[in-house]
Formats: C-alpha cells, structure tokens, sequence
C-alpha cells in the first residue's frame, strides 16, 4: 500500500517530495542552505502516513528552529533531524529516555524504516552517511543491531 505523504502540510506523493530530495543530495545546495532541518513521523493506524516537515536551515541570513517546523499532529516519538552542509544525517527522537520502551522502540524502529524507504523510494542517490550522535542514540538504545553506518542501509 503506497502511504499519504505531508511535505510541510500539504498533501503530497512520492514524486512531490523530489525536489527535496534532490537538495539533500546535492552537496552545493546543502552548503548554500547550511544543511537542512526537518521532522518526520509515521503513523500506522488506517492508512500507512508519513509526514515530513523540512527547511534549509538558514533562510534570508537566519538560522531555522526545529520548533518552527510545525506538524498536523506532534507525537514525542517523531524523528528530527537535520543533513548537514557535508550530507552527513543527525536522526534523534524527542522521546524521553525513560520511555524507552519495547513499544516505543518498535514505533521508532518502523518511523526510521518508512523513513530510509521513503527517501530511497524518491530517488536519493547518497548512501545518507550517520553522524556520531545518531550512532551513538542507536548503539545506545539497541534499535538497530549491528548499528548500520548509514540511513540507506537500514532500507535493505
């Protein structure tokens, strides 16, 4: 089943998202927008749905908030992030450490999959290399065993 996909708010498809797409693997665009921020959440319940909220993270000269991205529906459990400026991905989760739990951890294992599916799906082309702090967020939690070096791995 294809999901509905919301790119920041709007009703969009997998051919909609290519533009940004493009941008998170075109490594001038990256550096002239000094990466980008975004927010994702996948939601399961009737229909599968992937909301994406993303932004260069300087726009005309001032440095973008993850805040400021803003979602139909906010779920702790979502992923934010951001690709840099050199295409590496930061991928952490709002949720507390506490709430760790089997449950949460399968609700993020399967945002991160429809996330890697979905970008792969788009026609990213870059292998979306993992920087330091997500390794260390996955080493951490156990949500992927052996911690995959980057996001396109977890695709597969």
């Amino acid at each position: 089943m294809t999901p509905d996909i919301f790119i920041n708010g709007a009703r969009g498809t997998i051919h909609t998202l290519a533009p940004w797409i493009e941008s998170l693997s075109n490594s001038a665009r990256l550096r002239s927008w000094g990466g980008v921020i975004w927010k994702f959440l996948w939601d399961e319940k009737l229909k599968p749905s992937a909301e994406w909220a993303l932004s260069p993270a300087l726009w005309e000269g001032e440095r973008q908030n993850h805040f400021d991205l803003k979602f139909m529906g906010e779920d702790p459990r979502c992923l934010i992030g951001s690709v840099s400026a050199r295409g590496e991905w930061m991928i952490l989760v709002k949720l507390a450490r506490e709430l760790w739990t089997e449950t949460n951890k399968f609700f993020v294992r399967n945002e991160w999959l429809a996330l890697a599916q979905i970008i792969k799906a788009a026609g990213y082309t870059s292998k979306a290399p993992l920087d330091y702090p997500t390794r260390m967020l996955l080493s951490e939690t156990q949500l992927f065993v052996p911690v995959p070096e980057d996001l396109l791995h977890v695709a597969q």
